[in-house]
């Protein structure tokens, strides 16, 4: 089904390169964008020579019938996975790129997303999906597969990692004057290009922003996940390696890097929610008292009903509490009760010392599973006895 384009940006390009393992279906991607509720002035296919060396003639007619109006294929020698977005940035410097891959089905807003993310900061770059660079207590940048994955709702930052295949926006001149250095990405960094485009906004003092209501979860082609560059560089760890050789480097890109990311120490306070009226009293004075007693900010974890209705009904209010954290996705941005709920991965912004539980019915199971979920995401809190 074809969706009506809204209107079409005349300097916007969308990028994406293929190779013989999924060119029998990159059409499905490439019709995903076409159907978009804002249109690109060019969707462009870079496929390399040495690859198809009979050009369009080794190509299918699923993507053949594709090729007209604003969608071209671009010819290029095989620089693998860079292919997406290189030869696009020699030919069309001063156009706005968005990268795409070609094992994905992108939902029909995709495109506008991030298009007015760009109009709102034109001078950062813009992605869907992205990780968080994550230090230990030494300022030492974790392994790849201990970072924060899948960040959403966090300030633009440069330890945002941009993964440009689930769709990355790069205004004209947000990159490094050696993104098209071919001979030193290809040493520093030949089968992770995430962390060469990634550098290269470092380096140039471009922060990436995760756009608001991001695209997180990907709907991947049929048959498209086997031998993937995840095989290679998260499963085999040379995500690590390739880092490293960057930064050795661009040793700038370390000095421009938060480490201080996810070192502040948390305690989980646990106060039984009781139903029984006759302890109510009791209960709330407990209540006011850890919030009195508490020198620091801190959060409230769960923005439930019963916590909207115990606000209400007492009429708590301190400025202590800084936030709601909830993991529903939907009630992010809402208030209760004038406290803004945020998602988990915005608690390193929210700058509190302290979590505390707000959830009916406690048990510990629930302590355990929020107690594992800050372990797991935010390697560097350190939870307090409680």
């Amino acid at each position: 089904m074809v969706i009506k384009q809204n209107k079409k940006v005349s300097n916007l390009i969308v990028s994406l390169t293929s190779y013989p393992a999924r060119i029998n279906s990159v059409y499905k991607a490439i019709e995903s964008i076409k159907n978009q509720s804002l249109e690109a002035e060019k969707i462009i296919l870079v496929l390399s020579y040495e690859e198809f060396p009979n050009k369009e003639k080794d190509l299918p007619e699923n993507l053949l019938n594709l090729v007209k109006d604003n969608i071209e294929i671009e010819w290029y020698h095989n620089i693998k996975s860079y292919k997406k977005l290189i030869p696009v940035l020699i030919k069309y410097p001063e156009k706005i790129i968005v990268t795409a891959d070609d094992d994905i089905i992108y939902p029909p807003d995709w495109l506008e997303k991030l298009y007015k993310a760009y109009l709102k900061k034109p001078n950062m770059v813009h992605c869907h999906r992205a990780h968080r660079i994550s230090f230990n207590r030494k300022q030492k940048i974790l392994n790849y597969k201990n970072w924060l994955l899948e960040i959403s709702n966090v300030l633009p930052s440069f330890n945002n990692f941009l993964t440009s295949g689930a769709g990355t926006l790069f205004p004209v001149n947000v990159l490094y004057k050696d993104v098209l250095n071919e001979d030193l990405f290809k040493n520093l960094s030949p089968t992770a290009d995430d962390i060469w485009f990634w550098a290269m906004c470092v380096m140039n003092g471009t922060k990436i922003n995760v756009i608001k209501n991001n695209i997180n979860s990907l709907e991947f082609i049929e048959n498209t996940q086997k031998n993937t560059l995840w095989d290679i560089n998260g499963v085999e760890n040379k995500n690590d390696s390739q880092l490293k050789k960057v930064l050795d480097y661009y040793p700038k890109i370390l000095k421009n890097l938060n480490k201080k990311d996810y070192m502040h120490k948390y305690k989980l306070i646990i106060i039984k929610w009781l139903s029984n009226k006759k302890k109510e009293i009791k209960f709330i004075k407990v209540f006011k008292k850890t919030l009195n007693n508490t020198e620091s900010e801190l959060l409230l974890w769960g923005a439930s009903s019963f916590l909207e209705e115990f606000l209400k009904k007492h009429k708590i209010k301190n400025s202590k509490i800084v936030g709601i954290i909830d993991k529903n996705q939907e009630k992010w941005g809402q208030k209760i009760q004038g406290y803004k709920i945020y998602s988990p991965h915005e608690i390193e912004n929210l700058k509190a010392k302290k979590i505390l539980l707000t959830i009916k019915n406690y048990n510990k199971e629930i302590y355990d599973e929020l107690n594992a979920f800050l372990k797991k995401n935010f390697t560097n809190i350190e939870l307090l006895p409680n």
